[in-house]
């Protein structure tokens, strides 16, 4: 005989449809049992329905409790039933499928746990309650050491197993069937999770704020009841969460970095949503007449529609998303490895000064690591498990071939291991991968219609031009590639001695601060590659291999470049090389549990030194001192009536936008003949009767003599003139 239970408050909308479907589910599949509805303290119409449905239905049994209470319901309705398989299920998750695998299966497990986030699983329910679930999971995962996904919900049981459980059960309300759970997994009930479907049919009854409130109380009373039992590697992640934020907001404003191409994209950007023009390419593929899809800019128009335009939300919004793929390297290398050696990766990757540098822009290569650790992830429960995963792999790229062309080199390794490892159903996945892929891309094939095949044209010229590394010469390239390859895996572990961010992080050449690691990093990357290549060939898995094919793509991808490699081109391999050491050592305490302090003291060492690094440095030209400059001009011109110069060499960008943030336009400006076809007006010099210059010169090298021409020049003929930070303001009447 089986039971089938609901707790029911104030479900007069769903109560009679879940009643009516579990009575036809037990008449058609000829099976023993009952219905019990344990209504608690309804205040609508809940109880007449019931009172309505008894007199047509005898299996149907009503337990009525005076309270609103779903925790003490489900206890007495699971005390009092009569079957010897008790089945719950909320009144608007009716499942006839997961009713059918439960009495298959209680003949095998005390508990089946119907989850909405392992393979196979459908969870239809809006973005917000997902969300929700996911972070009630991860917080019973961290604070309890709960091995499981699921808690709540869709849950079944054999009762004699059951009942010494409830006896020791002490929680009431929603966390009843979780303190409930977690105690089987303590006394080692033999359990099974399979995966279900779940679609919010009512609305939700209360606010997220209530919500997070009553979960908060309901852990400590859990706490209390059960006794915490902290899951180290989920509490690492989270401190990793806390340093990677602490890392990229640290300073925010005064080093934002914001120069040229920055500029270029917040233009392009705002043309969407001040223009309200919807382009059909998006941002320029260096070197070539070629364009992308457009989808980073629209991506980039809700932030910018939201945050008024401001750039500085922006890149807000970009940090929020690379924090992701900290998760995403935790996720990837206990897939792999195991979840000490995610809890390592996680903690390295998070505070890695390299990475954090990278994560501060905004700029269209921010998104890469991202991107990168998404679409590996997505290939590997791919290749594992479930097959519907190629269309999430797809959409990262088809989004991620719209931020920059470094995204190809992920693309064509994706396309690659698809075809290598080969499933019976190659050929339609392959087909749905390139579909998407290519639908993606549909509005370039618009534009080359309405602009005379211009992209095919520049396709063409690409194809037959040199459009290899800068010297030419194959084995040196390759050498010089390999040896910054080294460089900067070395460097994302540790940089040692503060830096100037805004030199750092600039793409010019000229007079950049180079970063350095510490002697003997170069040494530890060769021994842990070689480690994790011993370890590919040792458990022969196709995903480790993978991982190292990868980096080889990678190094050779820098011979696609027209100018020489610089470490961002190695983006997309660096998430993948945190998992690569987390591994690798994770591996080593393994092999030699004696390790295991020494190891750990080393990653906390790196971090550490890391963290030190960071909050030492500075940022030469910040965004705040930018805004400050322009703020300054714009107070003391009006707007369409002055002429804005900038003199300097790598930090006389990032200005002119944050005149157009700022609606006070001037009549011309430096940057006319590139970026005025993304200007509300066109420029007018003829108006102006004021030049505001701002000089940023490079102060970690000398001073060039034509700059310091210029500057005395501003200086003599200057009416006004400030200074903000190292940014110089100099207005002269025309």
């Amino acid at each position: 005989m089986i039971s089938i239970i609901t707790p029911a408050h104030n479900e007069e909308s769903t109560i009679k449809q879940f009643v009516q479907s579990a009575i036809t589910y037990l008449k058609m599949k000829k099976i023993p049992g009952e219905v019990i509805v344990a209504q608690n303290g309804s205040n609508d119409e809940t109880a007449s329905i019931l009172s309505q449905l008894k007199k047509q239905y005898k299996p149907l049994r009503i337990l009525s409790l005076p309270q609103g209470n779903k925790g003490l319901a489900l206890r007495t309705a699971l005390t009092e039933a009569k079957g010897e398989k008790l089945i719950t299920l909320d009144t608007d998750l009716w499942d006839s499928k997961f009713v059918d695998q439960s009495v298959e299966l209680l003949e095998k497990y005390d508990v089946v746990v119907g989850s909405k986030v392992i393979a196979g699983a459908k969870d239809g329910r809006p973005l917000l309650s997902r969300e929700l679930n996911y972070l009630y999971n991860f917080a019973i995962k961290l604070f309890f050491n709960f091995k499981g996904t699921e808690t709540h919900a869709k849950l079944s049981f054999r009762k004699d197993s059951l009942l010494p459980l409830i006896a020791k059960c002490t929680s009431d309300h929603l966390i009843f069937d979780t303190e409930l759970i977690i105690r089987a997994e303590r006394e080692g009930l033999p359990r099974i999770e399979i995966p279900t479907t779940a679609k919010e049919i009512r609305g939700r009854r209360f606010s997220v704020l209530d919500h997070l409130v009553k979960t908060a109380k309901n852990f400590l009373i859990l706490g209390q009841t059960l006794g915490f039992s902290i899951n180290r590697g989920y509490l690492i992640l989270l401190i990793a969460l806390v340093i990677g934020a602490f890392l990229r907001f640290f300073q925010f404003s005064d080093w934002f970095f914001f120069s040229v191409d920055e500029e270029h994209y917040a233009y392009m950007t705002r043309m969407i949503t001040v223009n309200h023009h919807f382009p059909l390419i998006g941002g320029p593929i260096s070197g070539t007449k070629l364009y992308m899809a457009p989808w980073f800019l629209y991506f980039n128009s809700i932030w910018f529609w939201i945050g008024n335009n401001s750039v500085l939300f922006a890149g807000a919004v970009f940090v929020f998303l690379e924090l992701l793929a900290i998760i995403f390297v935790f996720k990837l290398a206990k897939a792999v490895f195991s979840e000490r050696a995610a809890a390592l990766a996680a903690l390295l990757y998070s505070s890695s000064t390299l990475m954090a540098l990278f994560d501060r822009h905004y700029w269209n290569i921010t998104l890469v690591p991202l991107i990168s650790i998404l679409t590996f992830y997505t290939l590997y429960k791919y290749h594992q498990s479930n097959r519907k995963w190629i269309i999430v792999t797809a959409l990262a790229l088809g989004f991620g071939l719209s931020t920059t062309f470094s995204v190809f080199v992920i693309f064509l390794f994706a396309l690659a291991s698809i075809v290598v490892i080969k499933k019976r159903t190659l050929f339609q996945d392959l087909a749905k991968f390139l579909g998407i892929v290519s639908l993606l891309h549909l509005p370039l094939v618009f534009f080359d219609l309405r602009h005379e095949f211009w992209l095919l044209k520049g396709v063409k010229e690409l194809l037959s031009g040199n459009y290899t590394s800068g010297s030419g010469y194959l084995p040196e390239t390759l050498l010089r590639s390999l040896s910054l390859f080294v460089e900067t895996l070395s460097q994302s572990l540790a940089i040692s001695g503060p830096v100037d961010v805004s030199d750092v992080t600039s793409i010019c050449d000229l007079g950049v601060q180079r970063l350095s690691s510490f002697p003997g990093i170069a040494l530890v990357i060769v021994v842990l590659l070689s480690i994790f290549t011993f370890i590919a060939l040792q458990k022969r898995s196709k995903t480790l291999f993978l991982i190292l094919v990868f980096a080889a793509v990678n190094i050779l991808s820098i011979l696609f470049f027209r100018t020489d490699a610089q470490s961002r081109h190695f983006l997309p391999f660096l998430p993948l090389f945190f998992v690569l050491t987390g591994g690798a050592l994770g591996y080593l305490i393994d092999l030699k549990n004696n390790l295991k302090v020494p190891i750990l003291l080393i990653v906390i060492v790196l971090s550490l030194v890391n963290l030190l690094t960071l909050v030492t440095s500075h940022a030469s030209y910040g965004l705040s001192d930018k805004m400050k400059a322009v703020k300054y001009i714009a107070q003391n011109t009006e707007t369409g009536k002055f002429h804005f110069d900038s003199v300097g060499d790598c930090h006389k960008w990032g200005y002119r936008y944050l005149f157009s943030y700022l609606n006070h336009e001037p009549a011309s400006s430096y940057l006319d003949p590139e970026f005025s076809w993304m200007y509300q007006a066109k420029p007018h010099p003829q108006d102006a009767t004021v030049k505001a210059t701002i000089v940023s010169p490079n102060k970690n090298i000398p001073q060039p003599d034509w700059l310091l021409d210029k500057r005395k020049q501003l200086r003599d003929r200057a009416h006004d003139r400030a200074k903000f930070g190292n940014v110089e303001v100099y207005l002269e009447k025309l």
